[in-house]
């Protein structure tokens, strides 16, 4: 029966898992435009009313624009980091279920051992 070091693979488990929470601290680290935005005033993108004349509509300023841009890209980055956070996830999940199972076959394998020798 081939040897495995499963204190090795519960520690690259452990690491992986590790991996996983610094995607998530970096997924929570990408933010969109908070606090004051840089690009000048903005309105929310779906809102074009005319704050001076209601019922008036406005075209969307550059401003919006720009936070539209950095929304997008906020998005689309959470997203990546979320997919490499799953990843971690379900490899960490893959080596758990590895070493249980090593370990089951293991103890099946002591429980069926016969030792065979001369008749004494």
């Amino acid at each position: 029966m081939p040897e495995y070091d499963l204190e090795s693979m519960e520690l690259v488990e452990g690491k992986i898992r590790a991996i996983h929470d610094k995607f998530q601290e970096s997924k929570a680290k990408v933010t969109g435009v908070t606090g004051q935005n840089p690009f000048g005033k903005i309105r929310h993108p779906d809102d074009n009313t005319d704050p001076n004349n209601p019922g008036t509509e406005m075209a969307p300023s550059p401003s919006d624009d720009a936070a539209k841009a950095v929304q997008g890209f906020t998005e689309g980055a959470q997203g990546e980091l979320e997919a490499g956070a799953q990843l971690m996830t379900d490899t960490s999940d893959s080596l758990r279920a590895a070493i249980k199972m090593i370990r089951e076959q293991e103890a099946a394998a002591k429980d069926s051992v016969t030792i065979k020798g001369e008749p004494a």
